[in-house]
Formats: C-alpha cells, structure tokens, sequence
C-alpha cells in the first residue's frame, strides 16, 4: 500500500475516515482493513493540521494495527490488571 501524502487531505476527512474503517474493523477483521488503518494512523500522525498530541497517539496506535494486520492481535484480557481497586 502507498503511503497516504497528509498534505493532500483534510485533518477532518481523514478523521471521518478513521473512525469508520475502525467500525467496520470490528465488525469483519479484515487484515487488508487493518493494513488501510495504519496508513490512515500514520498518515493522521505526520498530518500538519493535527495537534501534537494527536499526532503522538496516531504515532503509537499505527504500530498497534500494524501489528493487527499482521495478526498479532494481543490478548485484551492480558492487558487488564489482575485486581481493580
């Protein structure tokens, strides 16, 4: 997949974008979705009209689904702590 250019798209498309690719993602699994979702995450990550802090989860988040498309999805169960107090 080419890498999506953050100057040829609106912060808010991309945005839009995201959160549906993410819905339908839940929905089907789709690896080839998760694959699309990072380049949106990265894209969203280098995007000169987002905020840094944004910018810095969209960052992080982009590792995560790459890892997903690849299938290296993570126990969420694993991730939660043994005891909630």
């Amino acid at each position: 997949m080419r890498p999506i250019d953050p100057t040829h798209c609106r912060l808010e498309t991309l945005l839009g974008a995201l959160l549906y690719m993410m819905t339908a993602y839940r929905k089907n699994g789709c690896r080839r979705l998760a694959r699309s979702i990072a380049a949106h995450l990265e894209c969203l990550a280098h995007h000169p009209d987002a905020a840094e802090a944004v910018r810095q989860v969209a960052g992080g988040m982009c590792e995560e689904w790459k890892r997903a498309s690849a299938g290296a999805v993570p126990d969420a169960d694993a991730r939660l702590p043994r005891t909630l107090h």
